[in-house]
């Protein structure tokens, strides 16, 4: 039996919504869960993928399992991450249309403890960078 690592995020703020489809032609949407400077990768599937309609700054909670993915970098290298396959997207909020972006931030550059990289930079390549990927 396989194991799975359940995860509940809760009122994370939403970043990079985006609705593609998988190569398979499947319905599929993408984003970043944000709560304070942790980031998680977000994938959605089927019916849920098609109704959900969120925009940068909505907060959210999202309860899911953990998956390992991978894909080809810009450089031809392997890059491996993690992301949320999101079984339920509950909307708390919106941002006030009326409301100005928040300013832009500059990314930190990746963290190094010895071998490891601390995942979802948005200055690195990561789980959003599909092309080539597990989809």
């Amino acid at each position: 039996m396989s194991e799975t690592i359940k995860v509940i995020i809760e009122q994370a703020t939403v970043a990079d919504f985006r609705r593609v489809e998988t190569k398979t032609g499947r319905p599929m949407a993408r984003f970043r869960a944000e709560v304070g400077k942790d980031r998680l990768a977000v994938v959605v599937f089927n019916e849920l993928a098609e109704r959900l309609d969120l925009a940068a700054g909505d907060t959210v909670s999202v309860t899911g399992r953990l998956q390992g993915t991978s894909w080809t970098g810009q450089d031809g290298g392997k890059r491996y991450g993690w992301q949320v396959v999101a079984e339920q997207v509950e909307l708390h909020g919106r941002r006030r249309s009326s409301a100005p972006p928040p300013p832009p931030t500059k990314p930190a550059p990746p963290t190094r403890h010895g071998n490891q990289v601390r995942m979802f930079n948005s200055a690195a390549p990561g789980p959003f960078d599909y092309d080539g990927g597990p989809f």
